[in-house]
């Protein structure tokens, strides 16, 4: 970093939305720095799914980032009733590790200067710049962006009475005795939609073992020991009884944008930060990506002289801020009574797909809503999944179809 240097724009934070935002920017010649906490690689829990609309966002290969691409779903209520949805081209599985250290790197490649690990301690402005204090010096520039997740130092400061409304996860490696299991899953995942009260659990395969977890949404008031209930998920799949648990780590998604104003000045926030995160699945990173582009245009207007950098970005967000606002009222209708909702929703071919393109990025969230409301009498009367036993399920090629 080079002394009394004023940058044209400071992330603090390099997870998706931060890497992505400083690659962006760096391709236009607009000089970036980022301020990461801690060393890249670093763990981050997350299920390790990446939805098809995330990809098209970044436009890259899905062997750039060592992703597997997700054939299908299997579904199931408390292990049982289960059944299989194909998503052929859905989404991935990823690293998130290893995701989030790739667009770091691209942004270097860019163009953009890394500072890490360096912690954020505050901001203060002097005229027209922001002034940055790190644990590895100050920094100085002319647009500072909170990139830095869920519990935002930069949100604290910037907007201290506004605080997110958090769902919770907790996410651990299982590794399988047999070896062979994760082959013989295949391009598979699992949900299961009673493995927690008004929330789901999961298993995506990864490389040398399946990434499981449980998300439950920010709207249940019963407390819930997630520690004890993700042994528990693990003890009673099939797939799962003879894994060892590895790397348990709990943490919290914003599952409401902190406010219709996430700008202020020359200062804006982006991704969880802002809380930008669907409730439904707890998807964050595709909100990420997303604000990231819209703070890239805002950015740019700004720094060309066009608009003023908080009138342009707290109105481009709105489109964000109004799907999530119909992802809640989908969650409150999915997890207001889970068997419900599995046996006349999950289980329903036509509402799944509904469900399925919304995933992929074919419906958004008002539109999955509207489909489903006003479908109403033709989900009714559609056919329903049969189930079958999940102890029978495992020794399928991965290829089957059941």
């Amino acid at each position: 970093m080079e002394k009394h240097k004023i940058y044209d724009v400071c992330i603090i934070g390099a997870g998706p939305a931060g890497g992505y935002l400083a690659t962006l920017l760096a391709r236009q010649q607009v000089s970036v720095i980022i301020i990461e906490q801690s060393p890249l690689p670093r763990p981050k829990v997350c299920g390790g799914g990446l939805s098809q609309k995330s990809f098209r966002q970044l436009n890259l290969s899905p062997a750039a980032i060592d992703a597997r691409i997700i054939s299908g779903t299997y579904l199931a209520f408390k292990n049982k009733g289960v059944f299989y949805q194909e998503m052929p081209g859905a989404g991935y599985t990823v690293s998130r590790s290893s995701f989030d250290h790739y667009l770091a790197q691209q942004a270097v490649n860019a163009g953009a200067t890394l500072m890490a690990p360096a912690t954020f301690r505050h901001f203060y402005s002097q005229g027209t710049t922001a002034m940055v204090s790190t644990s590895a010096g100050p920094v100085a520039a002319r647009i500072l962006v909170g990139a830095d997740g869920v519990f935002s130092a930069v949100r604290k400061q910037l907007f201290p009475g506004k605080k997110p409304c958090l769902a919770h996860a907790i996410q651990a490696r299982a590794y399988p005795e047999d070896h062979q299991a994760i082959e013989r899953f295949g391009s598979r995942t699992w949900l299961d939609f009673g493995a927690i009260h008004k929330g789901y659990g999961w298993i995506f395969p990864q490389r040398d073992h399946f990434n499981i977890g449980l998300y439950k949404v920010a709207t249940t008031t019963k407390n819930q020991p997630l520690r004890r209930l993700l042994a528990e998920f693990a003890a009673k799949n099939p797939l799962l009884q003879t894994c060892r648990l590895e790397q348990i780590r709990g943490g919290a998604l914003p599952v409401k944008p902190i406010g219709a104003k996430i700008s202020r000045g020359n200062i804006l926030l982006t991704g969880d930060a802002a809380g930008l995160c669907e409730s439904i699945f707890g998807e964050g990173i595709y909100y990420a990506l997303r604000s990231a582009r819209l703070a890239e245009k805002s950015i740019m207007d700004f720094l060309s002289g066009k608009s003023r950098l908080e009138k342009s970005y707290n109105q481009k967000i709105k489109i964000i801020t109004r799907e999530l606002f119909f992802s809640r009222i989908l969650a409150d209708i999915i997890y207001f009574n889970s068997q419900t909702t599995f046996n006349w929703l999950v289980k329903n071919e036509w509402v799944n797909q509904q469900f399925t393109d919304l995933i992929r990025g074919i419906n958004n969230h008002s539109t999955c809503l509207i489909k489903v409301a006003a479908g109403l009498p033709l989900w009714l009367s559609a056919p329903r999944r049969q189930a079958v036993s999940p102890e029978t399920i495992f020794d399928q090629p991965s290829s089957s179809t059941l």
